[in-house]
């Protein structure tokens, strides 16, 4: 089985991890191990997780789940909100969970008191 070569991976990665893989691939190659199986006893994916995020975040990528209520639905949330309608009958009319028009509204109640 041929060993993994960081030379060959064409996704974008940091220099920290790529030099980690580096060094496991010439010690997997020294042990005779594959590489995989050196990274996976070797380096667990929880102390590699915040460079990878951080990799993406510099690459504009934010992760997460996208937001349910974009910037119109937001609007409606809010002007219905300040007419005094409630939480329940907005959501019914913007088709949002309950909860998501309470955070809409709550989030807005924040950043007002914040400015």
């Amino acid at each position: 089985m041929p060993v993994w070569s960081p030379q060959c991976a064409s996704w974008p990665i940091t220099a920290a991890i790529r030099t980690v893989i580096e060094l496991v691939a010439t010690l997997s190659r020294l042990a005779g191990m594959s590489a995989v199986a050196v990274i996976l006893i070797d380096v667990p994916l929880h102390s590699m997780f915040p460079l990878l995020l951080e990799a993406a975040r510099a690459r504009g990528r934010r992760g997460g789940r996208p937001p349910v209520a974009d910037a119109d639905k937001r609007r409606i949330v809010l002007a219905r909100h300040a007419d005094g309608e409630s939480i329940r009958t907005i959501a019914r009319a913007t088709k949002l969970s309950v909860g998501t028009v309470h955070n809409v509204v709550s989030d807005h109640g924040a950043a007002a008191a914040n400015d």
